[in-house]
């Protein structure tokens, strides 16, 4: 039964080890059997029977120093039925605390009664090789007290002898493995013996070490070390004749070793004052200790700094007490000063109401060392702000009765702001990608209509079809330019860069345009529609007409489009406040339409986002209307508001405050100031169809053009010319040799008088904010976005002009 073996020599040694090392003796007894028997290692120690043994074995209590037991060896084997005997071998020295020098080998031999509840002793016999016990003694303590003695005697006659002798020193000295050496009591200690071990410490022979340090202790002390160690030094022979110094020293293959420098202040025979000293290596022990110096800075540093909130918890019968906690805990915490008062539930007081139960949860699901999970919590800090907290609890200890939690955790709250951010620009970026994969459809149909009816055109020899042609190549021109219109003021709106132009706008005036707008819509599906307004409306308010107009025009373009034929559209203005100065109204667009799902009306006014129902297919459109209803909105200072039911329809309440003025009677449809013939305008376009067109639409007003074919050619023109030669230039933005940014600031700062007062105005394809900034800090006056449209083109020269 190995088993059995194994615990069987488990006893012999716990026995001895009570005997000599704790003098347990009543537990060596209590594992006695009646028929007990005993040999010990003294001469007359023979024993029969437990209760003899045992009386002898109380006598041994504090007759038996403390000792150390080594060397510890145990053979077991059954003899019979549970019935063992273990034979060992060890050593027993006694402890080096007390005066006595005593190491023995002691051999023993037992013999054990094994039984399910205990091993029985049944036998002991002790022995010793040798006879060091001395009559009846039950250790030898007198061969140790005589060992003691004599080695006292001998340390004494020889530092008698070193007193008296010193050329014994040397003899002595050079026997002994180290680095040994002795100085004179003077200002650089210089050397009177230096022992071959010492110098070669260094790499060094006796004599090369002299030469090297002069023959002097001072002399072989590193230079950063030796204002230290010359300071120190007199502080400990002030204290006593004893010294010890740390510092560095130099070896022959130019490394540096760290060294104890170790020794007594003594007066030899002559009566002369010396020094004897030990140099030991301690290069190894210095470099750990400051590697351990080092990790146990950089830790607490870590600790100190590390921008994670770190604390121990311990918890005994329910109750927490906080252990430990870094300064950043604190702080992501958003504790006071009088943290570390209160935290019996181990649960920071500033963790949400709602969030606490977590930590209870996380508690609980630790059951063992080494077990961890993560939560996060909320907490509030004394500014009132909420910050969210992502924490990794461990337990890191358990002893039956109390556990030891650690709580690591760190501010995510920016994280989380960035992942939700994150998340919605992909869902932009989805959208966009939707969004350009419909817009290249809907930008490729009326592109396809145009080239398909140009097509047409140029095979058809009836003028009546050709016109007919080209009158339905405007209108998908029109679409396609309404397209592009629509992302140009989505850029505008997103960059803040729109401008506003503000004018008188009456109410019958919005109606009467509101009412051509819808009607031919409305006929087109057999809808009906009615247009509202409330009495006593004042006459007039500041706004920019065009843009509310824009507004209106998108909502109820939506209500006609997604009104089935035959339904209804009410387009309301109602007064929600009305004061001396100001005016609010509410403008409502109510339809009979298909209406929208709940989940789809949370999104409905992001950009490029469009519904897709069953039953419906694709809704046609950019997706781009309702986002730029309500940036404009948003940009006149107002609300929009929309409710809507799948198929039960939808309703658009906008709601804008205007500031009152009077009414001002604008002529309709005024004339283009014709004085634009004889006007000689330098046309800077790079592309020939382009300028061709250009050319052709100015000379409809009689007006001069000359084409230069890039910038480069523009300046040179311009700057051959005679003073006011040109009345105005178009400047294209993208154009090879030079561009018109470029050109127009190298006719900006040439030296003639006109080149500073000359008209320049881009005529480009460059379209959004930033083109618009770069031509007016380039120095033109103004921007016109391709396509141009004629009247808009003979509008602005008239106006520069």
């Amino acid at each position: 039964m190995p088993d059995k073996i194994e615990q069987v020599k488990q006893e012999a040694s716990r026995i001895m080890h009570c005997h000599y090392c704790e003098n347990d003796f009543e537990s060596v007894i209590d594992t006695f059997v009646p028929e007990m028997s005993w040999f010990g290692a003294g001469e007359n120690q023979y024993l029969l029977g437990a209760e003899k043994i045992a009386t002898a074995f109380r006598t041994f209590k504090g007759e038996i120093p403390p000792c150390r037991i080594s060397g510890e060896e145990y053979d077991a084997y059954e003899i019979g039925k549970d019935l063992y005997v273990c034979s060992g071998r060890l050593w027993v020295s006694t402890d080096l605390s007390i005066k006595q020098l005593v190491r023995v080998h002691q051999r023993l031999t037992f013999v054990f009664k094994w039984t399910p509840e205990k091993i029985w002793c049944q036998h002991i016999h002790c022995s010793n090789p040798y006879q060091e016990m001395v009559e009846d003694e039950v250790f030898p303590e007198k061969i140790g007290q005589q060992s003691y003695e004599y080695v006292k005697e001998t340390i004494e006659q020889l530092q008698e002898e070193m007193k008296n002798k010193n050329e014994q020193i040397s003899v002595i000295v050079d026997t002994v493995s180290g680095g040994i050496k002795c100085s004179r009591d003077d200002e650089s200690y210089s050397y009177t013996y230096v022992s071959e071990e010492a110098a070669a410490l260094f790499g060094y022979t006796v004599d090369e070490f002299m030469e090297v340090t002069k023959g002097s202790a001072v002399g072989a002390v590193y230079p950063e070390d030796l204002p230290r160690v010359m300071k120190n030094l007199p502080k400990d022979f002030a204290v006593g004749p004893d010294y010890a110094q740390k510092y560095r020293v130099r070896c022959k293959d130019g490394s540096v070793k760290w060294i104890l420098d170790r020794g007594r202040k003594t007066v030899d025979a002559q009566g002369e004052t010396v020094i004897n000293s030990l140099y030991m290596d301690i290069t190894n022990a210095e470099m750990n200790e400051q590697k351990y110096l080092e990790q146990r800075e950089l830790l607490s540093s870590i600790y100190d700094t590390v921008p994670c909130g770190i604390l121990r918890l311990k918890c005994q019968d329910g109750v927490y007490q906080l252990i430990s906690m870094n300064p950043a805990a604190g702080t992501l915490l958003g504790l006071s000063d009088n943290s570390l008062q209160e935290w019996t539930s181990g649960i920071p007081d500033t963790v949400l109401s709602e969030d606490r139960s977590l930590f209870t949860k996380s508690y609980n699901g630790l059951k063992e060392t080494g077990d961890h999970n993560e939560i996060d919590y909320r907490v509030r800090w004394k500014d009132g702000s909420e910050h969210i907290l992502h924490g990794s609890n461990h337990l890191i200890s358990f002893d039956g009765k109390a556990e030891v939690f650690q709580c690591i955790f760190v501010d995510i709250t920016e994280s989380k702001a960035l992942q939700d951010a994150y998340q919605a620009a992909r869902q932009g970026n989805a959208a966009k990608s939707e969004f350009l994969s419909q817009m290249s459809h809907d930008m490729r149909t009326p592109m396809n209509a145009i080239m398909g009816l140009n097509a047409l055109a140029m095979k058809s020899e009836d003028l009546t079809e050709i016109k007919d042609y080209l009158a339905k190549m405007q209108l998908s021109s029109q679409l396609l330019l309404n397209l592009i219109n629509d992302v140009l003021d989505t850029e505008k709106i997103e960059t803040n860069t729109l401008q506003l132009v503000y004018g008188p706008y009456s109410a019958e005036e919005f109606t009467e345009y509101m009412e051509v707008f819808l009607r031919p819509l409305c006929e087109e599906k057999k809808i009906h529609y009615t247009i509202w307004k409330e009495k006593d409306i004042p006459p007039a308010v500041l706004t920019d007409k065009t843009r509310l107009n824009q507004i209106m025009t998108n909502l109820l373009s939506n209500a006609v489009k997604f009104t089935p034929d035959g339904g209804e559209i009410e387009l309301s203005l109602n007064v929600v406040r009305d004061t001396k100065t100001h005016l609010t109204c509410q403008f409502v667009v109510k339809d009979t339409g298909i209406g929208m799902t709940k989940e789809y009306l949370e999104h409905i006014c992001e950009p490029f986002s469009r519904e897709s129902r069953q039953g419906y297919g694709q809704i046609e459109g950019t997706g781009l209307g309702l986002a730029i209803t309500k940036g404009l909105v948003k940009t006149l200072g107002g609300t929009l508001s929309i409710q809507s039911e799948v198929n039960k329809g939808s309703i658009f309440s906008v709601e804008l405050t205007f500031e009152k003025c009077i009414p001002v009677i604008v002529e309709k449809n005024p004339a283009v100031n014709q004085s634009l013939a004889g006007k000689r305008i330098l046309l800077c376009e790079d592309n020939e169809i382009n300028a061709e067109i250009a050319t052709k639409i100015l000379e409809f007003k009689d007006i001069e053009v000359e084409w230069a074919k890039n910038g480069l050619e523009g300046v040179k023109m311009f700057e051959q010319s005679s003073l006011n030669y040109y009345d105005a230039i178009l400047m294209d933005i993208r154009m090879p040799e030079m561009d018109g940014l470029a050109a127009t600031r190298r006719i900006r700062f040439m030296g003639r008088k006109d080149a500073q007062t000359i008209p320049i105005i881009a005529m480009t394809a460059n379209a959004f904010a930033q083109d618009r900034k770069e031509s007016k800090e380039a120095g033109m006056n103004t921007h016109l976005a391709k396509p141009i449209q004629p009247e808009e083109l003979y509008r602005t020269l008239s106006e520069v002009l």
